[in-house]
C-alpha cells in the first residue's frame, strides 16, 4: 500500500516537473523552436541584448555587446568584461528555426559577423523552474566554459 502511494506520488511529481519547464516549445527529443524573442540583460548595469527570430528564420539582433563573439577570440573574456558602451545590431536569416539541444548549435550568420548559440535548459532548482535558454560562450575560465544566457522574453515576466 505504501509503495503504491509512493509510486503514484513520484509519477505525479515527474509529470508536474516536466510540465513546469516553460519557455519556448521543447519536446523530449531535444528539439527547440527558436522563433520568438530572446533577451540577455546586462548584469552590471543598464542595457539588454535582444534576438528576435521570425517563424521563417529571419532574425534581428540589437544591443549586442561589441566584444561578444566578435573579432579575435579573447579567452579571458568574462561576463563582467562585456562592452555595452557601443552595442551592435545585426540581421540575417537562419536556415531552420528548429534546433537540437544536443547538436552543434545554431549559426547566426550575418554579413558582418557570425555567432553560434547553443539551445539548452537552465534549471534554478531541481525540476520545477526550468527555462529554455540560448547560450553564447565567452572565453574559457579555469578550464571551464563561461557563457551568457539569452532567455525567452516571455519567461522573464
Amino acid at each position: 500500500m505504501v509503495k503504491r502511494w509512493l509510486g503514484m506520488l513520484g509519477t505525479f511529481g515527474l509529470v508536474l516537473g516536466l510540465t513546469a519547464c516553460g519557455g519556448q516549445q521543447l519536446d523530449l527529443a531535444g528539439e527547440l523552436d527558436l522563433a520568438g524573442e530572446w533577451v540577455y540583460e546586462n548584469p552590471t548595469g543598464p542595457g539588454a541584448a535582444r534576438i528576435d527570430i521570425e517563424p521563417d528564420g529571419a532574425f534581428s539582433i540589437t544591443g549586442w555587446p561589441s566584444n561578444l563573439q566578435t573579432g579575435e577570440i579573447d579567452r579571458s573574456l568574462t561576463e563582467a568584461g562585456l562592452n555595452w558602451d557601443q552595442p551592435k545590431s545585426f540581421s540575417g536569416k537562419l536556415e531552420d528555426t528548429q534546433a537540437s539541444r544536443y547538436g552543434g548549435g545554431v549559426l547566426f550568420d550575418t554579413s558582418a559577423e557570425s555567432f553560434r548559440g547553443y539551445p539548452d535548459e537552465s534549471c534554478e532548482s531541481f525540476v520545477f523552474s526550468c527555462t529554455t535558454v540560448l547560450m553564447f560562450y565567452l572565453g574559457s575560465k579555469n578550464d571551464e566554459y563561461s557563457y551568457v544566457l539569452f532567455r525567452a522574453a516571455d519567461s522573464l515576466t
